[in-house]
């Protein structure tokens, strides 16, 4: 039962964070081109414009989401064995507190 929940948590919290990062960038292309001269209208035609908008927010809809789910899981798997290593060997606890500084 913890599994699903967890697992649910992250497909919710991922699904979320994605809508939010995709909303954010739509918004930031409607107020970049408002604040466009009118010579890129002139030398862009109104096709090119949109296909561009679709283009850029399509990418986003399918590869920010599988990106961000890998990077959740694989962030998990790390803190997880981190702590199975700690609860295994106490004496790691010291050592991995500088490691984690001199790698960050």
């Amino acid at each position: 039962v913890g599994v699903m929940a967890v697992g649910l948590f992250r497909a919710i919290l991922c699904f979320v964070r994605c809508l939010d990062a995709t909303r954010e960038i739509h918004d930031l292309m409607v107020r970049r081109l408002l604040q466009a001269p009118l010579s890129f209208f002139h030398s862009n035609p109104t096709g090119r414009i949109l296909n561009r908008f679709s283009k850029d927010l399509g990418s986003a809809d399918e590869l920010l989401p599988n990106v961000l789910f890998d990077a959740l899981q694989c962030g998990g798997e790390v803190l997880a064995t981190v702590a199975l290593t700690v609860m295994a060997v106490p004496l790691v606890a010291p050592v991995l507190l500088p490691l984690g500084y001199a790698f960050n």
